[in-house]
């Protein structure tokens, strides 16, 4: 059990530095088997800014906006497309392998590459290498791609306790905050998130009247105020992940070439500059080519804007706009960026 008493900075260092220490008594540590689980996402965010302070790869699991479902991302698309085109043959594994291979080009690793990677792997988890119909694979790719766990990602594992639902790993941290104590259903969500472990399992303790303080001894060990005397700055960072609401959705359909072809050499973790156009956001490579902008719909969080990256990029078609803006739209398909903001707050 962690220690009791402080605020969600000092907790998420020391969830942090508890999960390092165990990396270091373990040679085969893998950060992917790790994961930090949280009643609210918001509690999640000091990890989160305490990872990227460490150089930690990490990523927040089930925050995504039931609207862009998985077969929107780029790579997904791209492979379902190259599947139809070839809905007449029969298809092995290595040959599906050698098509992702060729599709992929020379670009880098992305959480896409590796979901097209999975769904290869699930596909032929019964058959092997024997050839299969290449639209019996796409039907598989969606079915597959309909469980809300499937989202990968990178380095250590950020989620609550309702996405962690199903999910299990080698080491597991417990976030105190945000429990109603009083709440059975409470009780048995929090027996969901000690459940994830297999190897270990940490418990923070903010509050002495919290479920962690009930198992066992109510304090395993006070609070070392050295550990807390000088905690980083950027701490209190928040990441705002914008969705279909807050983009304009067409502006890459509409553009005569330059954002699409910008958006096409745009992968997921790129920087992106942010400037205001009017009342709006527009979001423009670091060479200043704009590859979109916010809806109008759009309401800027509170804070100091520090910085912006790709956080994915989906397609999106004519017919998925409304059909009083399909005369506007140039292309048939075309890709949206969707970007996460870092935000700090003023005061």
């Amino acid at each position: 059990m962690l220690p009791a008493g402080g605020n969600s900075l000092e907790q998420a260092w020391l969830a942090l530095q508890e999960l390092r220490r165990l990396a270091r008594l373990d040679a085969a540590w893998d950060w992917t088997q790790a994961a930090v689980i949280a009643r609210e996402w918001k509690t999640l965010e000091p990890l989160r800014a305490a990872c990227e302070i460490a150089g930690l790869p990490c990523h927040f699991a089930g925050r995504r906006q039931p609207e862009l479902p998985l077969w929107r991302w780029r790579e997904v698309w791209r492979f379902i497309v190259a599947l139809r085109e070839r809905r007449n043959a029969l298809l092995s594994a290595d040959e599906l392998r050698a098509l992702a291979k060729s599709l992929r080009g020379g670009e880098p690793d992305t959480p896409g590459q590796a979901l097209v990677a999975a769904l290869i792997d699930d596909a032929y988890a019964a058959a092997g290498n024997y050839s299969r119909p290449a639209m019996a694979v796409v039907d598989d790719i969606y079915e597959y791609l309909a469980d809300p766990g499937r989202e990968p990602g990178r380095g250590l594992t950020l989620t609550t306790a309702h996405g962690a639902k199903g999910l299990e790993f080698d080491h597991v941290v417990v976030l105190d905050g945000g429990w109603k104590t009083t709440v059975l259903a409470e009780r048995r969500l929090y027996y969901v998130a000690m459940t994830r472990a297999r190897q270990t399992l940490s418990l923070c303790c903010q509050d002495l009247r919290g479920f962690a303080s009930e198992l066992g001894q109510a304090v395993a060990f006070k609070r070392a105020a050295s550990l807390f005397a000088a905690l980083p700055g950027g701490l209190r960072r928040r990441y705002a992940l914008l969705g279909p609401r807050d983009i304009d959705l067409g502006f890459a359909g509409r553009d005569p070439g330059a954002a699409r072809k910008a958006s096409a050499e745009l992968f997921v973790g790129d920087e992106l500059r942010v400037e205001v156009t009017g009342d709006r956001w527009v979001f423009k490579t670091t060479n200043g080519q704009a590859v979109g902008r916010a809806s109008k719909a759009h309401t800027p969080p509170e804070g100091k804007l520090i910085s912006a990256r790709v956080a994915n990029i989906c397609v999106w078609r004519r017919e998925d706009v409304d059909p009083g803006w399909h005369e506007r739209m140039r292309v048939d398909h075309w890709e949206v960026v969707f970007p996460e903001v870092i935000i700090e707050p003023e005061h």
